[in-house]
């Protein structure tokens, strides 16, 4: 790139071996470059995530986007992360590791599978090497050093067990266990634990202003008759004034729709689980009299 434009120092890129992320820099707005071949490039996913509209020049394609989106979708390239280091896991997987080791492969690749079919991406088959998108991890790193002072906030915040609207992102983090008691969980209110995947903030304009909504990305497991299934469903939360508590255990009011999810409930929800599997997902026989 020409014209005033900065690339990202080499020793942000870490290993001084490694060609420099497929970005740069210009004030406030960062700049990627579309590039041909069968890999998850950044541009295309920065251009996903954040719908920037692509530039032409040159006979090449550019994304340009500011920083500040970029800190709103932060979640989501965390996400994309968190998703690549699973399937590379999740593909290491042999014989081996058990007998269970084809289940996990598939509930370990399927959401990056999902994600390189939307891109047109083939990935790797096992053996063929591991998945990565080159500039990724530089990017994060590059965005959460633009907003030290909010995210070091929110991180208090988290560690605190309470959050405040723009906190939200840092425990709706990739990979948290969270559980919710609500009446959205049945009559009862029985706790459901679901796995964050992702989670972004959308700003919109208003009469009012700017608005701006929250969304998360929710994994859990669902009994589907004789079977479990692995569904994910996007959590909205609108703009709020104070702070909730997200402590485990934590109901009622002030409490966040989602808690931490302590070892004790985990160990219970487990067992919930599996007597419901010996139950109703396999067959059961009852001895009575004859007639």
């Amino acid at each position: 790139f020409v014209g005033g434009v900065r690339r990202p120092s080499r020793k942000m890129a870490g290993n001084s071996q490694q060609p420099p992320p497929p970005f740069a820099v210009e004030g406030e707005v960062l700049v990627f470059e579309d590039r041909p071949g069968n890999e998850i490039h950044l541009a295309v996913v920065v251009r996903r995530i954040t719908n920037a509209r692509p530039t032409h020049g040159g006979g090449k394609t550019f994304v340009r986007v500011e920083r500040r989106r970029l800190y709103d979708a932060l979640g989501l390239l965390r996400a994309l992360r968190h998703d690549v280091a699973q399937y590379n896991e999740a593909m290491a997987l042999n014989k081996a590791d058990g007998l269970d080791a084809a289940v996990r492969r598939r509930l370990g690749t399927w959401r990056l599978l999902q994600q390189a079919s939307a891109l047109g991406v083939r990935l790797p088959r096992a053996g063929e090497g591991a998945v990565s998108v080159h500039g990724l991890d530089e990017l994060i790193e590059l965005v959460e050093a633009s907003f030290p002072e909010q995210l070091a906030d929110a991180r208090r915040s988290v560690a605190e067990g309470v959050v405040h609207f723009d906190a939200l992102a840092e425990f709706y983090t990739p990979g948290r266990a969270v559980v919710e008691h609500g009446v959205g969980t049945g009559v009862q209110g029985a706790p459901t634990a679901y796995m964050v995947r992702g989670c972004y903030y959308s700003r919109t304009k208003t009469l009012f202003g700017e608005g701006c909504t929250f969304y998360a990305a929710l994994e859990g497991v669902v009994a589907v008759g004789d079977r479990f299934a692995l569904v994910e469903h996007t959590h909205l939360v609108g703009e709020f004034a104070g702070t909730r508590t997200t402590r485990a255990g934590a109901a009622g009011a002030g409490a966040h729709e989602h808690v931490e999810l302590s070892a004790e409930l985990r160990a219970r929800l487990v067992a919930r689980g599996r007597a419901y599997a010996a139950m109703a997902a396999s067959p059961t026989l009852m001895e009575h009299p004859a007639g």
